[in-house]
């Protein structure tokens, strides 16, 4: 079982030679250990030694359950040969820097209208004072309001806003 390398996807290969891909968006559940449902057909029973007391099939198992809903439901379950079968289950955390975490979060969660608004009053992927100030002066700010009680914001309070952040 893998993931393919932008995290959208996990795809396996059956043994029949069959890919068959699993969206994580469809990914109810996740269960491992006790938790893991275990095959009731008595031919991969005998495989994997489910009915020995003394196998370690607990920590060899996982089921991920997938669906459209909550209702129609559909487990997958996984053995693996050894107990530790695992890749990179953890990153160093000086690999997974900020900016790491930026690129990965844009991956998983486009959103084309930020990038319009930035393209739209700056050129690069970041915007100036002075542009924010414009973007949040005139695409932001309702034109109804009235200018005595909701005056444009002034540079110290987009200095705040900014800080905030």
């Amino acid at each position: 079982m893998k993931m393919d390398p932008k995290g959208f996807y996990i795809y396996w290969i059956t043994q029949s030679k069959e890919t068959t891909f699993l969206d994580i968006q469809t990914i109810r559940d996740t269960r491992t250990g006790k938790y893991a449902k275990l095959p009731k057909h008595p031919k991969v029973r005998n495989v994997f030694n489910l009915d020995f007391p003394e196998s370690n099939h607990l920590a060899k198992t996982l089921t991920i359950v997938s669906g459209p809903d909550t209702v129609n439901l559909t487990y997958h379950n996984f053995f693996a040969s050894k107990e530790k079968v695992t890749q990179y289950d953890t990153m160093k955390p000086d690999v997974f820097t900020e900016t790491a975490f930026r690129a990965f979060l844009i991956n998983l969660c486009p959103r084309p209208e930020i990038y319009e608004i930035f393209t739209s009053y700056s050129n690069k992927p970041t915007m100036t004072k002075e542009n924010f100030t414009k973007f949040l002066n005139e695409k932001q700010r309702d034109s109804r309001l009235n200018e005595e009680l909701f005056p444009r914001l002034r540079q110290d309070q987009i200095k705040a806003l900014i800080d905030q952040i």
